[in-house]
């Protein structure tokens, strides 16, 4: 059986940081959990009453931060959520009977009722199981082995998360369970629904063809 470590990054987000270690205690489910904070570390102190809880103070830039955060891990299988992740719908004790070279997520869902978040679930889940690639709030998971195997996320290169599932994906299909994660539609509202949709679509299509620099440019649009 694996041991699950869960690896949450943060810039600022201590408020999400600690709903979403409330959530993971309400759980009842032994894992260690490692937080990257690389803003405002004033919440940590909130914390000092949970078990198996690394803080950690890192530079900033989600890529160091999550591999700092596995680096300081012991588990077998890495959890990469991000600090507004929702998982009052998952069950972690599903990781702990994955085999040792695996790698996937979970089914993405958004906290809004609109329809066009449908459309958005829909093409993102899709974009997960046909292409392999993963984003970060979809809660990748990869077991220790096959992190070390691809050298961890890139420091160097932008979106992480597409870069290492392009590299994950050479080595085998990922796992899509079929529970359903809830995440921020936030940045969907703060610079409208199908706009961002279509930059983000765009960003992935770029980024996959080689133009890393546009992807980049298109990014800032929605930042």
């Amino acid at each position: 059986m694996n041991e699950l470590s869960i690896i949450i990054p943060s810039y600022n987000d201590g408020q999400n940081v600690i709903k979403l270690i409330n959530q993971l205690n309400e759980k009842n489910i032994h894992c260690q959990i490692t937080i990257v904070e690389s803003a405002n570390k004033d919440y940590f102190d909130k914390l000092n009453d949970y078990k198996n809880i690394k803080t950690i103070f890192g530079e900033k830039g989600r890529a160091k931060q999550l591999n700092k955060g596995a680096f300081l891990s012991t588990g077998n299988i890495f959890l990469f959520l991000h600090a507004d992740s929702d998982i009052s719908n998952i069950d972690l004790d599903v990781l702990k009977n994955m085999d040792k070279n695996t790698w996937g997520c979970f089914k993405l869902s958004f906290d809004s009722s609109k329809l066009y978040f449908r459309i958005i679930e829909f093409t993102s889940n899709i974009r997960a199981k046909i292409l392999n690639l993963v984003f970060g709030d979809q809660a990748m998971f990869i077991t220790k082995n096959l992190f070390n195997d691809v050298g961890g996320f890139n420091e160097n290169l932008p979106f992480e998360d597409l870069n290492i599932s392009l590299k994950l994906k050479k080595m085998m299909k990922n796992k899509i369970i079929d529970q359903k994660i809830i995440t921020s539609s936030r940045r969907f509202y703060e610079h409208g629904i199908i706009y961002t949709h279509f930059v983000m679509f765009f960003i992935v299509l770029t980024y996959l063809i080689g133009f890393t620099n546009f992807s980049l440019k298109l990014y800032k649009l929605i930042k």
